[in-house]
């Protein structure tokens, strides 16, 4: 049997207290490659910088890419 992934990326939708982001996880198991992109309400691209409903966005992706390669707890 052969199984082959067709795509590399996976949405997740965050809700937060007053905001919904969707976080897009780019991965590439081929060359080791992980793109990790915050998408707000308005399809804004949002920085690791950024904050939004007091949440930092480094910290969203940080538990979304705990929660895609396994590491939640």
């Amino acid at each position: 049997m052969n199984i082959e992934k067709v795509s590399t990326q996976t949405t997740y939708t965050v809700e937060l207290v007053n905001a919904t982001v969707s976080v897009v996880v780019d991965d590439d198991f081929e060359t080791g490659n992980v793109d990790v992109i915050v998408i707000d309400e308005n399809y804004r691209m949002l920085s690791e910088l950024d904050v939004i409903d007091g949440e930092r966005v480094i910290d969203i992706k940080k538990a979304v890419c705990d929660v895609h390669f396994g590491d939640a707890l």
